[in-house]
């Protein structure tokens, strides 16, 4: 086999095995959610050099406000469980942000995951929603949560963290990842599967630049883990107990994989909610 050959089949492969899970577009969430009377608002917020920020936004600004950051590849829709829950909408004004590389935004996928953050907080910030929230972040948008609680340890209520990729070394960059590096590779690749290798690339560094400060977090966590997820190992509970040991509450569940936002919506919501009782 030439080498063009196991370039493409490697390429081939690496794309089955990223995206064996694919949900909805984010065009087919909004119409279900249209179709059940719920009417997220678009929004197109003005960042650096012409680029924009997208986020859709449900419920008014007298709620509190819960922040929703999706993982790697994804986009707002990937919450649309979360914003289909009656007692969720009543509670909260929702905001979902498309992270950097994704969706609506325009700004190119970040490496460094203080950038990622960074934009994250600029869209809440022209919001004027920086105080008493609560955030969720599922998969690489759960290392952004934990980004946001280090830079604004004030800001927040409650995180609720969901199969996040937390530890540095199970958050090694994978053979799918280096072959997505490669340059022919790279050309042939969606856009989504591009931001996702540039920033999962990037994230051990970042991730143990905060390894240090992680004591230091003073917001309540809700740590939400598959034990069958083989995309985040579960060992990576064992390392945010090691580096956080106060302060987290973990539910735990034997026979669930990554796509709890699917999956296993209730997890999410109830501990939203204040009503998870499997706490570890």
């Amino acid at each position: 086999m030439g080498k063009l050959a196991i370039i493409l089949a490697a390429g081939a492969i690496m794309t089955i095995g990223i995206v064996s899970f694919m949900p909805d577009s984010g065009s087919e969430v909004l119409e279900r959610l249209n179709e059940a009377g719920i009417y997220p608002k678009s929004l197109k917020i003005d960042y650096k050099d012409g680029l924009q920020i997208g986020a859709m936004q449900i419920g008014d600004s007298t709620k509190p406000a819960l922040l929703l950051i999706h993982g790697s590849p994804g986009d707002w829709s990937a919450w649309e469980n979360v914003i289909a829950n009656d007692s969720v909408r009543e509670a909260f004004q929702i905001i979902s942000i498309d992270r950097a590389g994704y969706g609506q935004t325009t700004v190119p996928a970040y490496t460094n995951l203080k950038d990622q953050a960074n934009l994250v907080w600029y869209a809440m910030e022209q919001l004027n929603r920086t105080r008493d929230l609560i955030a969720v972040g599922h998969s690489y948008g759960g290392a952004v949560v934990e980004q946001l609680l280090i830079d604004h340890p004030k800001s927040f209520d409650l995180a609720v963290l969901v199969a996040p990729t937390l530890g540095p070394e199970q958050m090694a960059p994978r053979w799918y990842n280096k072959v997505a590096s490669w340059s022919l590779i790279n050309k042939i690749i969606s856009n989504d599967l591009r931001s996702s290798n540039i920033e999962m690339m990037g994230l051990p560094e970042s991730l143990r630049t905060n390894e240090n400060m992680l004591k230091q977090i003073i917001t309540p966590i809700i740590y939400i883990q598959g034990m069958e997820d083989v995309l985040v190992a579960h060992e990576t509970v064992d390392y945010f107990k090691e580096h956080k040991p106060d302060g987290v509450k973990y539910v735990i569940i034997e026979d669930m994989n990554h796509f709890t936002p699917w999956t296993d919506p209730h997890l999410i919501t109830d501990a939203i909610l204040g009503r998870s009782g499997a706490y570890q």
